[in-house]
């Protein structure tokens, strides 16, 4: 989940000096939480989620995250369990490495993240976090965070990568959420015209790339098992502009 990072960002509370006693500690982070509620919230994070509010609870020392889920995420049928799963190593992994909550972490502050739907305000999902998650062995191994984390590697190694005169692959990237593939492009040259793509290239295009899929072996098992959707999306070279996405559902490549 690429927005991850961006969340923590946004509930980072200044860390005060290693001088103070847990309890000015404690009051100073309930009185930071409440000020960042107060003055901030509600506020959109991006388009699926708004974070609602902030609260420290002193007594089991708890930096409890209030969320609003809209759009894709909004939906109980969208948030599997799996998804769930794959969510929370994703945001644990992110909360470990932030540097910025090092003396949250230090003081052995625990961490809850509230999610519910909208508008009647019923729970979707909680994720709580202490000392033994963020400081304890990490042991990832779903799908999504692999996939995720393979796809980054990739970039890193291989693109952008040229596949013809006209034609480069910029990313590769995975949605966790939606479960699907994207691969982004960026077209030059004579295909840098967007006065070209019809109803009829497009048509085209989608049935080259859905053989293509059924043919790619390395995918075949993962796309079944997982239920996977495919984004190819093609972007100007000179202007960025998105010329033509060709989406492909798990059940168009039987």
């Amino acid at each position: 989940m690429k927005h991850m990072k961006y969340i923590i960002g946004l509930l980072i509370i200044v860390a005060v000096s290693s001088s103070c006693k847990r309890k000015s500690f404690d009051e100073y982070l309930f009185e930071e939480a409440k000020k960042y509620t107060e003055s901030t919230c509600p506020k959109e994070i991006d388009k699926t989620t708004t974070i609602d509010s902030m609260v420290y609870d002193m007594k089991t020392r708890t930096l409890n995250y209030y969320y609003s889920l809209y759009g894709t995420l909004n939906d109980k049928e969208t948030l599997t369990q799996s998804v769930i799963e794959d969510y929370t190593e994703t945001l644990l992994i992110t909360l470990r490495d932030d540097i910025s909550l090092k003396k949250q972490k230090e003081d052995s502050i625990n961490f809850s993240y509230h999610y519910h739907f909208t508008p009647n305000h019923e729970e979707a999902f909680r994720i709580d976090f202490g000392p033994k998650d963020y400081f304890g062995k990490l042991n990832v191994h779903t799908f999504n965070y692999r996939e995720v984390r393979n796809l980054r590697e990739f970039n890193r190694r291989n693109c952008p990568m040229r596949q013809d005169s006209c034609t480069v692959l910029d990313s590769m990237w995975y949605d966790s959420i939606s479960r699907t593939y994207y691969y982004d492009y960026s077209l030059n040259g004579m295909l840098d015209d967007d006065s070209i793509y019809g109803k009829r290239i497009q048509k085209t295009l989608k049935k080259s790339l859905i053989e293509g899929l059924k043919e790619n072996n390395e995918i075949t098992n993962e796309r079944d098992k997982e239920k996977l959707d495919f984004s190819f999306r093609y972007f100007s070279a000179s202007t960025k502009k998105l010329l033509i996405e060709s989406l492909i559902k798990n059940e168009e490549i039987k």
